[in-house]
């Protein structure tokens, strides 16, 4: 079982054992509204997308692809937002 695991290492150069680490890392700091973690999921997800290219899965390619895209979106949106909330509760407390 040990050596299945270190072994494990070799196949795709650690950068599935990379994808997990960032992916829950980022994750994790996503729920804690931290923008740092879209960088550890985008991380993610261009590991798991060499991964996916070295094995020829191609469907997970694309769902790499996609994911890195939704986080890019996410990120970008993320901070529209606060920068909208700064505003609003700016205007709120000029006109009170």
């Amino acid at each position: 079982m040990i050596d299945a695991i270190i072994e494990s290492f070799y196949a795709y150069y650690g950068l599935d054992w990379l994808a997990l680490l960032c992916g829950v890392i980022g994750m994790y700091l996503i729920t804690l509204k931290s923008r740092i973690g879209f960088l550890f999921s985008g991380l993610s997800c261009m590991s798991g997308f060499a991964v996916a290219m070295i094995s020829l899965q191609f469907g997970f390619v694309a769902y790499n692809i996609i994911l890195l895209s939704m986080m890019t979106k996410g990120y970008i949106e993320w901070g529209q937002d606060e920068d909208t909330e700064t505003n609003h509760s700016r205007t709120s407390l000029k006109t009170t």
